[in-house]
């Protein structure tokens, strides 16, 4: 809503008869409603493609390993192994990644 007033504001400059003003207002106007568009459809599509292809791969390869990881609500997905201590899981972790070296 903000958006639509600031640009009104600017536009409201094209009225005036100092040709500057004129084309500044019209111009930042402009800029402004693209910029309202681009934040709306462009940056939620990189966010999610962010969250997909960055984030995605490292929960992707800690269930390929067989890490641990904890869901939304802290309980421990353990991958079918029922719920185990920390102690137990770090031990698991170290001795899986030692396996790896």
């Amino acid at each position: 809503m903000t958006s639509f007033t600031t640009s009104a504001a600017f536009c409201a400059n094209a009225t005036t008869k100092i040709i500057s003003v004129k084309c500044f207002g019209l111009y930042a106007g402009i800029v402004i409603l693209c910029d309202y568009i681009l934040m709306i459809t462009y940056l939620p599509a990189v966010v999610v493609y962010y969250d997909n292809a960055v984030c995605g791969s490292h929960t992707r390869e800690a269930e390929d390993t067989g890490e641990f990881r904890r869901t939304r609500n802290n309980s421990v997905n353990s991958g079918g192994e029922g719920n185990q201590g920390e102690a137990e899981q770090g031990a698991k972790r170290r001795a899986h990644s030692a396996n790896i070296s």
